[in-house]
Parts: structure tokens; C-alpha cells; sequence
């Protein structure tokens, strides 16, 4: 977790923040494929509404195998498909 030692604006934590993500969610784009929303993969997963929007806009800081796994198995997907590993710029 970074902390600034500075004062600065909630907007540039969270620029800060995706300056450094090495973890990319690619949930929006399944999602937009298969025209469905967040309302109907909660629903047909179970998985809570606050843990899909937060992978949809990638502001997760975790997340669990369970949560992979459903998603994944929704999706018929390979977890590589869904999250991808990239390196710190």
C-alpha cells in the first residue's frame, strides 16, 4: 500500500495507485462481450454486487479463488483470461 507523506487529492492517490497496478482485470471486457451486466453475473454467480463493480472498474486490492473460480466457470474462461500479470512501468 503506498501512503503519501504529502497532502494530495483523493484523484491523485488514485493515479498513483493505477501508475503502479501490475494486476489487469480484463472483467469489463468479458462482460461487455457477452452483454451482460453486473446485476446479471451477481445474480447467476452469487458473487456480491460491490466485489463485481470493484473488479469492473478495477479498483480491487484483492480477491478471492472462490471468486475466480465462479467467475471463470461463468465465463468458461481460464483464470489467465480474466486477470493478467503485467509488469510495473
Amino acid at each position: 500500500m503506498i501512503v503519501c507523506k504529502s497532502f494530495c487529492s483523493l484523484e491523485d492517490h488514485f493515479y498513483l495507485h493505477r501508475a503502479i497496478d501490475v494486476i489487469k482485470c480484463h472483467l469489463s471486457r468479458l462482460m461487455g462481450e457477452r452483454k451482460v451486466k453486473i446485476a446479471d453475473v451477481s445474480r447467476d454467480t452469487g458473487i456480491n454486487r460491490g466485489t463485481l463493480t470493484r473488479l469492473y472498474q478495477e479498483t480491487a486490492e484483492r480477491i478471492d479463488l472462490e471468486v475466480i473460480d465462479k467467475l471463470c466457470d461463468y465465463f468458461g474462461c481460464q483464470a489467465g483470461d480474466l486477470l493478467e500479470h503485467r509488469k510495473k512501468k
